[in-house]
């Protein structure tokens, strides 16, 4: 599965407020802990210790995400014009699907009850469309809890582009109906159920709904971004491009 390099799923900030406990035979001894660790270094950490009371870490500053521009790579243009001939643009357009675990639902883009002409992108492979002022924003800037993850799907519409607002508003049923969502929730009340494997099958079933629901129609898969930005580690406004063999993407995740 294609994803941007930028963490994983299992890297949920978790936050301590005390030390460790190391149990001998015959005694406990009191051992640092750090004071924030990602989920995916619990395991190697708890070895033979009985860590301290664990919270999902937050973010200091707000962290907001936003899509700076999209571009159409050659692979796009060579596979969809070997089916259906030379074509001057593509209608294109994507949905993105955003979270921490606040215990808030997920945030999706296009917003329900969006006018499909709003959200569609005509563009040419082998060009770039940049979203003028701020890009799109994917994830409004505000503090995080225990990590930011972001699904971006691109497709390309072979239809009648008013049935798209149509699908995405089953889209949005199905997301705050879903495993995720109800996963979100529970690890919002209850740290202890974060683990990177439950939110990936998480994830993938959602993922293979969504999927569903775009095959029932005629629209093409273009390519998929997914990545995560735990509250483990400090981060800093920054620029990041990614490329697919069909599709390119820049994110900005700002810090404020």
């Amino acid at each position: 599965m294609p994803i941007f390099k930028n963490g994983n799923f299992s890297q949920i900030g978790l936050s301590s407020k005390g030390d460790a406990t190391a149990i001998k035979v015959g005694h406990k001894k009191a051992v640092n802990f750090p004071r924030r660790l990602s989920v995916d270094a619990l395991p190697e950490l708890s070895f033979n210790i009985e860590p301290p009371k664990l919270d999902l870490a937050k973010s200091e500053k707000k962290w907001g995400l936003r899509l700076n521009n999209l571009t159409l790579r050659k692979d796009f243009e060579s596979w969809i014009y070997g089916v259906w001939g030379n074509k001057p643009t593509n209608d294109i357009y994507f949905t993105s699907i955003a979270w921490d675990y606040s215990g808030k639902a997920p945030i999706v883009y296009p917003p329900k009850g969006a006018s499909a002409s709003s959200f569609i992108i005509p563009i040419k492979a082998q060009t770039t469309r940049q979203f003028i002022g701020d890009g799109i924003s994917l994830w409004p800037s505000q503090k995080v809890v225990g990590a930011l993850n972001i699904v971006l799907l691109v497709y390309e519409c072979d239809e009648d582009v008013r049935n798209v607002g149509t699908r995405l508003v089953t889209i949005h049923d199905t997301v705050q109906g879903s495993q995720l969502a109800a996963l979100i929730l529970a690890i919002s009340a209850n740290p202890a159920l974060a683990t990177g494997v439950a939110i990936g099958v998480a994830v993938n079933e959602l993922l293979g709904v969504v999927g569903k629901i775009m095959k029932s129609d005629t629209d093409d898969y273009v390519d998929l971004f997914e990545g995560s930005y735990g509250t483990d580690k400090k981060q800093e406004t920054r620029r990041e491009k990614y490329d697919q063999d069909a599709a390119g993407i820049e994110i900005e995740l700002t810090v404020s």
